[in-house]
């Protein structure tokens, strides 16, 4: 027809009425052709818009202007709806949106045996971008959420809450009444905060600006501050397992740092070189066994430590030494042992020294063994005896006896012979006190010693004795020893200056005393070898031989 090509062969042709979707053709509407034709196409295969600025409207006359296809549901019926059904076997999607260089893809699955899901999608791996599942999980990034909002990133993922102004955040509800909330104040310097609603109470404040964590508090103080208003602890620390720590804390300068806000106690812990310092108006440090009932003030009052206990008040132990002391134990005040001495005193500036315990010595040192009591007239001063000392152990006995006619059989004190060597180093002095020929003694054993006079003498004479022996067991002690430490005389500074401050003081000493004597009778007084000996042997003197101070001696 025309100038279009002949059929051939010629076959005859016969019309007939024809409608295409004549179902939902009547509320198809195209737009009016332009002049030059539009409209519907329908090449046999495929039904189309004639030209590309043809678009459709169903349920509308007017599609706007930047629509292909514009769709308005009449509310005719209780729930209006656009349906785009796919077959229970197909895993096609609803709607696709195309362009040359990828898709994203809006529809329902229900093939390859998937429970039904909602997703939409892209041609970009991992591809679904968002997947609701038929129980109502929520996955973004992912196919397969696991709770009821999973949010995946192959490099990080991020939700984000932005909140143009006043409050934004998380609420956990329960039964449609929140529970907690998480979010931020911008009128409070842009803090985030975890809510208690039940509590009616910030719980937890996270501060701008500073990364301060605030617990109870929100103007934190410090990168963790706990305050409690109520009773009781506001941090505890507990550790269930055998090497475990309830609180452990590290720092330059303390590992921890104690303050009681309303009184002047204040503790470091780990502070330098020191486990525990605390500082106090009352004591520096109080510590209680709440089973056992021992308790210990450290810093207390004048006390530096004060402690009491059911068995013992103190107990010190070096860990890689034998040496340990036990203070105030039953009715002992000190009870110390070690490997090489009980006890080890030294005073700084004499340098006397002693060793208790030490060896076969109950005190071994380089002082005076001396005991002190009050004068009985001077209520100002004291009196201070030393002891005789010896290059032996001795014992001694002595007493006061008669001559009967010239002979004295003496029973020496009773105990005498239990400690004293029976054998060797026995000595008798005898003192008459009345007119005789003389003494001498005639036999000594450790319980008897006979007395007779001289020349035959047949007197009744009263006489003194005085009986030295040697302590048995102790016949071997050492006299001359290796040097284990010095043993210089020790300072008598102090005893000098105690002169120059009293002089009437002065001839109480024994040399004094020995030089009156000597003038008595007069001898004269050469000092020159007893000061080459003690030089030989040097005083101590605090301003050369001083000890250091060890270093936490105040």
């Amino acid at each position: 027809m025309g100038n279009d090509p002949e059929l051939s062969p010629r076959i005859r042709l016969t019309s007939v009425g024809y409608a295409y979707r004549a179902s939902v053709a009547d509320s198809a509407v195209a737009s009016p052709p332009p002049s030059t034709g539009g409209g519907w196409t329908d090449d046999g295969t495929n039904v189309r818009l004639t030209t590309s600025t043809d678009k459709v409207g169903i349920g509308t006359s007017s599609p706007e202007t930047y629509s292909k296809l514009h769709i308005v549901v009449p509310r005719t019926q209780t729930f209006d709806r656009v349906t785009i059904e796919c077959p229970r076997d197909s895993n096609g999607f609803g709607i696709e949106l195309k362009q040359p260089n990828g898709y994203w893809r809006l529809g329902q699955n229900v093939g390859n045996g998937w429970n039904a899901y909602f997703s939409i999608s892209n041609n970009i791996s991992p591809y679904y971008r968002l997947m609701i599942l038929s129980d109502g999980k929520v996955g973004i990034g992912t196919s397969d959420p696991k709770d009821n909002l999973h949010v995946y990133g192959s490099n990080g993922a991020f939700v984000r809450i932005d909140g143009n102004t006043g409050i934004s955040g998380l609420s956990i509800t329960e039964a449609d009444s929140a529970r907690w909330i998480l979010f931020y104040r911008t009128w409070q310097s842009n803090n985030l905060i975890v809510r208690d609603e039940v509590g009616n109470l910030d719980a937890m404040t996270f501060q701008s600006g500073t990364g301060n964590v605030g617990v109870g508090t929100s103007t934190p103080g410090a990168k963790l501050d706990v305050t409690t208003s109520s009773g009781g602890s506001a941090v505890r620390g507990t550790a269930t397992a055998a090497t475990g720590w309830g609180v452990e804390g590290i720092g330059k300068e303390a590992g921890a740092h104690f303050v009681d806000s309303d009184g002047s106690g204040n503790a470091y812990i780990g502070h330098g070189n020191t486990g525990v310092e605390g500082y106090g108006n009352e004591q520096g440090g109080y510590f209680q066994d709440a089973d056992n009932g021992a308790y210990a003030h450290v810093g207390y009052g004048n006390r530096g430590i004060e402690a009491k206990g059911t068995e013992m008040g103190g107990y010190f132990q070096d860990s890689d030494g034998s040496g340990y002391a036990s203070v105030g134990i039953f009715d002992d005040g000190i009870r110390a042992r070690g490997n090489f001495s009980g006890g080890d005193f030294t005073d700084l500036n004499s340098d006397g020294w002693v060793w208790a315990g030490y060896d076969i010595y109950k005190v071994y040192g380089i002082g005076l063994v001396s005991f002190v009591q009050n004068h009985p007239y001077e209520k100002d001063r004291v009196i201070t005896y030393t002891a005789a000392e010896g290059d032996e152990a001795a014992t001694y006995t002595r007493g006061t006896s008669r001559l009967v006619a010239g002979e004295a059989r003496v029973t020496l004190g009773e105990t005498f012979k239990w400690v004293t060597n029976p054998d060797i180093g026995l000595t008798a002095h005898l003192t008459p006190r009345g007119d005789c020929k003389g003494l001498y003694v005639a036999s000594l054993t450790t319980s008897e010693m006979v007395v007779k006079e001289l020349q035959g003498g047949t007197s009744d004479a009263t006489f003194d004795y005085l009986v030295y022996g040697l302590r048995i067991g102790f016949e071997e002690a050492s006299v001359v020893q290796e040097k284990i430490r010095e043993a210089y005389i020790p300072s008598l500074a102090s005893h000098r200056e105690r002169y120059n401050t009293y002089p009437e003081l002065r001839h109480f000493n024994a040399l004094e005393r020995f030089k009156e004597m000597n003038a008595q009778i007069g001898k004269p007084v050469d000092l020159g070898a007893s000061r080459a000996l003690r030089d030989a042997i040097h005083e101590f003197d605090p301003a050369i031989d001083k000890l250091p101070e060890p270093a936490d001696h105040k």
